[in-house]
């Protein structure tokens, strides 16, 4: 759906008229997953997962990922993550040779830490660009974000502490977050720590209401 061009208030019409069978599945599980149907999405998508086209099998894994995000199913969320990995991995090789990094930065709170499983340790300098990019980034974005919302984005936690926010805001543990980013278990704990302590908040849970979800 996302490649397609339509009509406001003429998205599933357009999906209709998508000849291959497969690609308009997949174009209605992105139907559901932005009209914020995450059930409906994950069951018009699940059969994907191990789909040969590998199009249409890393399309269903994002989807897949993002949709058990909202569920709070972290260990579904987490099944395709190797998928996951291997797609940003490949793009980023693609575009380190042109230095096309604005797309990284851009969508780093969406890729959910999955920048700094492929990128933080293998290459630390280039990591840093591109965390003084997010900075830079979001921080304009916030200017704008924040007065116009009655929640406000915090701008107190380094892009590392962010992407382990979000995940921690989502009710994965300690344990999930820590296989998730490389870490150990005692890592996320310090993290998680230094997070609370930041937004001076007592309870992980309230993390959430200093993200954006």
């Amino acid at each position: 759906m996302v490649g397609s061009a339509f009509q406001p208030g003429k998205a599933a019409e357009a999906i209709e008229k998508i000849e291959d069978k497969e690609l308009a599945q997949i174009a209605q599980g992105e139907y559901y997953f932005f009209s914020a149907q995450a059930e409906r999405c994950v069951e018009t998508i699940k059969d994907y997962l191990d789909h040969d086209d590998v199009m249409l099998r890393l399309s269903a894994d994002m989807l897949y990922t993002f949709a058990n995000l909202t569920l709070g199913d972290s260990q579904a969320a987490q099944h395709t993550r190797e998928d996951v990995h291997q797609c940003l991995t490949r793009a980023w090789e693609r575009a380190r040779a042109d230095k096309f990094m604005e797309p990284f930065i851009e969508y780093h709170g969406l890729l959910q830490g999955t920048m700094e499983v492929c990128i933080r340790k293998k290459e630390p300098e280039m990591y840093k660009k591109l965390v003084d990019g997010v900075l830079a980034f979001s921080r304009g974005w916030m200017k704008i974000h924040n007065p116009k919302t009655q929640k406000a984005v915090t701008d107190l936690l380094t892009p590392l502490e962010y992407s382990i926010a979000m995940l921690a805001c989502r009710d994965w543990t300690n344990q999930e977050i820590a296989e998730h980013m490389g870490m150990s278990v005692n890592t996320v704990k310090h993290y998680v720590s230094g997070i609370l302590e930041k937004l001076q908040i007592d309870k992980r849970d309230k993390i959430k209401e200093f993200v954006n979800q």
